[in-house]
Formats: structure tokens, C-alpha cells, sequence
């Protein structure tokens, strides 16, 4: 998934624990309020954070979701299994 190599070459690096474990809870409090990453075009402004790494105009809600994903097994140490069986 690309997507996950470029959270784990690029973002995963630049980011502190600690900015990794605020964004990780930022994206999961998002999810319970709607779907992201159905979203097509999500402003680079809305996440700072990533902003240095986005090679794109705006983030899709696939990408956010995917590095939710690869946050929570980095921070949390517990594995999900099949994190994007869907995508």
C-alpha cells in the first residue's frame, strides 16, 4: 500500500511520539463523527502536523485513514491485522 510506505518512509520520522500519539487521537475522535476517509479532499491546513510531508494539494480520506492505521500500530503496539482490506 503506498500509502503506508509513505507514512513509514516520510511522516513517521519527522514526528515526535508525542505529536504522533496527539494526531493518532485527533483522526480516532474525527472517525466517530463521520466516515473520513470517504472524503475525497481534505485541506492541508486542517493537519498541520502532515502538511510538510503532502506532495499533493489536499489529502484524500485515504490517506488520513491509512496513517490512523500505521499511528495506532506505531503508538499503541497492538497490530491490526488487516487494516485496509477495503482500499
Amino acid at each position: 500500500m503506498f500509502y503506508a510506505m509513505w507514512y513509514k518512509e516520510k511522516i513517521s520520522p519527522g514526528l515526535s511520539e508525542e505529536v504522533k500519539k496527539k494526531l493518532m487521537m485527533r483522526l480516532s475522535d474525527w472517525s466517530l463523527e463521520e466516515p473520513f476517509w470517504c472524503i475525497q479532499e481534505i485541506p492541508l491546513d486542517d493537519f498541520p502536523e502532515l502538511k510538510p510531508f503532502a506532495s499533493t494539494s489536499a489529502f484524500t480520506g485515504k490517506q488520513l485513514y491509512v496513517v490512523f492505521c500505521e499511528l495506532f500500530n506505531e503508538v499503541s503496539g497492538h497490530k491490526i491485522e488487516t487494516p485496509y482490506p477495503h482500499l
